[in-house]
């Protein structure tokens, strides 16, 4: 996938990014220490290895958990993705891609805001969302703090995140 960070920005000829791919996972899906490999506030440098599986870090932080692993089923996964529509809307974002799953939120889209921004206006929107429709608690934690903001320079790098997010989600990595 092409992307890039904003220190790169002036090397693609332009001060901002054409679109961000940005994905969120919900609460407790994917703790610190699983087997899939996570990262950390000392070791977050893109391009550089995940921490490897800690079953007893995971297993800390299961327990210290605050609320139930948040899954999102069918329903759940409807009413995501229509308060993320609706609010894109109001908003004037330009949804390029968006794939709502079980356990995350992949979205790229272009707006005039910093995409940490933009995560969080979705996140809030969405949880209000669900406790509106009673498909959350009022006191349950929907998603993980923060998630990832991909800055997207050009068109093929658009191009190549929304054919991620429409098209690899089932692909076995």
């Amino acid at each position: 996938m092409a992307t890039s960070s904003r220190s790169q920005r002036y090397q693609h000829g332009r001060d901002t990014p054409l679109a961000y791919l940005i994905t969120f996972r919900t609460y407790a899906t994917w703790l610190p220490g699983d087997e899939r490999g996570t990262v950390d506030n000392r070791h977050n440098i893109p391009g550089t290895p995940l921490l490897p599986a800690n079953p007893k870090r995971k297993d800390a932080y299961a327990a210290g958990s605050r609320s139930h692993v948040a899954e999102l089923t069918p329903t759940r996964r409807d009413a995501v993705l229509l308060a993320i529509t609706e609010t894109c809307q109001h908003r004037e974002w330009e949804i390029h891609a968006v794939s709502v799953r079980s356990n995350h939120v992949h979205i790229v889209m272009s707006g005039m805001q910093e995409p940490e921004q933009i995560m969080t206006t979705l996140k809030a929107y969405a949880t209000r969302r669900l406790r509106e429709l009673g498909l959350a608690a009022p006191d349950a934690r929907i998603w993980s703090r923060h998630g990832s903001t991909k800055y997207l320079w050009d068109l093929d790098g658009i191009r190549d995140a929304c054919a991620y997010v429409l098209d690899a989600q089932d692909v076995a990595r």
